[in-house]
């Protein structure tokens, strides 16, 4: 247990840090949830980080299971192993129900955290889904300890409070993690109620399982080694969305300036500063905020010509979007200067700048023959066949 001063002295330390890591998060639960991908898409990516997550997880909690037998359990869908199937579809599960647990105090969600499809043993079953919602008492000494956060913790805020109350409940734990699941529950719990399902890509569980589970008090090594960790893991976080992002809009097929114009699109969260009543004139909108960029043949068979030139024409005249040509296309594109255009022209309002040609008609009119291009396809290694052992017949004599 750590009194305030100690809490004090570490939020001296890596307050800054902490704060920084915590915008980081939010910048990458931003871009999660608009990185317009298929939301098919976006739960696989999830799914896999949690699948990891729960392997380590269950080795944490249960120290009857073999980190030998993760392997097999991450290469398929299925486990034979009774105990790690046992641990990890308890841990989905919970993860399932944490909207749940809005609003409750922390005792409540730790007596309600745990989510099992054992009917017989558990209360609160779920009429709908099946499962059922473990009921346990919360220890005396784990009640003391939510009630002393309200003290020791009064003055810190997200996410340095769910840092600093995470490693006092391990070090209350005596800095062990089996048959603590309720702890380690409350951290994701915490971090997806701060960060959304972004969080599930953090896999703390595989840090712990390594770096946490000695018996030392030593919290400013401790806090300090995460905080590295945490920093690690935004920056692995973003590449992953940045490729996922890249994959779903075929970025290696794309020219020069449109690469650049999505990849300024990413980099801004997906917000492009277009006003929101510029967004909702026309579908095609949706694909030049979707990619940066949009081509001809984006309009569609029959599109009204006459109300997409006044639309562009005024995004054009405003500098958010650009007519670009490449390898004799055009193609109108966001603007990426657009912010430091405005605020240049805003401060020197007397400044004369002519605005580039808004080329309508070279655009419409253009004929544009689309190369193709082939998906790779997976080489299929060949099977030599086995050369065929005749059995020698049976010698007597």
């Amino acid at each position: 247990m750590h009194n305030n001063q100690t809490f004090e002295q570490l939020n001296r330390k890596y307050g800054d840090e902490i704060n920084s890591i915590g915008k980081s998060l939010e910048k990458l639960s931003v871009l999660y949830s608009k990185c317009p991908v298929p939301e098919s898409v976006r739960k696989r990516f999830t799914d896999a980080s949690l699948k990891v997550k729960s392997a380590w997880y269950s080795c944490l909690v249960n120290s009857n299971i073999d980190v030998l037998l993760l392997p097999e359990y991450l290469e398929s869908r299925h486990n034979r192993n009774i105990l790690i199937k046992k641990e990890t579809d308890q841990y989905f599960k919970s993860i399932e129900y944490f909207s749940t647990l809005m609003g409750k105090p922390n005792t409540i969600v730790y007596e309600t955290i745990l989510v099992t499809g054992d009917m017989t043993q558990n209360a609160g079953m779920d009429l709908f889904s099946g499962h059922a919602r473990e009921t346990v008492t919360c220890p005396a000494d784990i009640q003391k300890l939510f009630g002393s956060w309200n003290i020791s913790l009064k003055d810190f805020q997200d996410p340095a409070f769910t840092i600093f109350a995470f490693f006092d409940w391990h070090a209350a734990n005596r800095f062990s993690f089996t048959g603590k699941r309720q702890s380690l529950l409350w951290l994701n719990y915490q971090l997806w109620k701060l960060y959304g399902p972004v969080s599930y890509s953090l896999n703390l569980e595989h840090y712990f399982f390594h770096h946490w589970q000695k018996a030392n008090s030593d919290a400013q090594n401790s806090i300090g080694n995460l905080l590295e960790f945490l920093r690690s893991e935004t920056e692995r976080i973003h590449h992953a969305l940045n490729e996922l992002y890249k994959e779903h809009i075929e970025f290696n097929n794309l020219k020069p300036y449109q690469k650049l114009v999505s990849g300024y699109l990413f980099s801004n969260g997906f917000n492009a500063g277009i006003p929101a009543h510029f967004q909702q004139q026309h579908p095609v909108m949706k694909i030049l905020l979707k990619k940066g960029y949009v081509e001809l043949n984006d309009f569609g068979q029959k599109p009204d010509m006459e109300k997409l030139r006044q639309l562009f024409e005024e995004l054009f005249s405003s500098r958010m979007t650009l007519m670009v040509q490449e390898n004799d296309e055009r193609y109108i594109c966001l603007n990426p200067s657009y912010r430091e255009q405005a605020d240049r022209l805003s401060k020197y309002r007397n400044t004369r700048e002519t605005a580039p040609k808004f080329e309508w008609e070279e655009f419409i009119g253009q004929s544009i023959t689309k190369p193709i291009i082939p998906k790779p396809s997976r080489a299929v290694p060949e099977i030599e066949a086995e050369p065929v052992r005749r059995r020698q017949k049976a010698f007597f004599g």
